[in-house]
């Protein structure tokens, strides 16, 4: 959604459009990372999920591959994994899971997405691009 000068405005608009695209359910395990500028206010739009904050060059994305990387663990746990980013950082995590059974989907915008990351998740969601309306894909 962008780095920490992105705002509360766009932070509130990503999340309102992952909701449509990816609905959750009540009892579903939400981790979000963030820089330490947007900290507060990712809290503040989403309440019940797992805040994540590091600063640094993909600081947030690294944060979210430490809290997967207990891959035996978290299959044990789990029967999916959604990751609401389109960086091909998080190809690993699909390399990791898909062979153990879980459903990886990825949940991006389109122009986003790095093509090794959406060619090996189980399913994509794209999210709209900032001039398009809400609608699921």
């Amino acid at each position: 959604m962008g780095g920490p000068d992105a705002g509360m405005g766009n932070l509130r608009a990503s999340l309102t459009d992952y909701r449509v695209v990816a609905p959750f359910n009540d009892g579903d395990h939400v981790v979000i990372a963030t820089n330490p500028a947007l900290g507060v206010s990712a809290k503040t739009c989403w309440p019940g999920a797992r805040l994540l904050v590091r600063g640094g060059p993909n600081g947030a994305d690294r944060a979210l591959l430490e809290s997967v990387a207990d891959i035996r663990y978290t299959a044990k746990r789990y029967d999916s994994i959604v990751v609401g980013s389109g960086d091909g950082i998080f190809e690993t995590v699909v390399h990791a899971y898909r062979p153990l059974g879980l459903m990886v989907g990825v949940v991006s915008r389109r122009v986003s997405l790095a093509y090794g990351l959406g060619s090996s998740a189980t399913f994509v969601r794209y999210l709209p691009e900032p001039c398009e309306p809400n609608v699921a894909a």
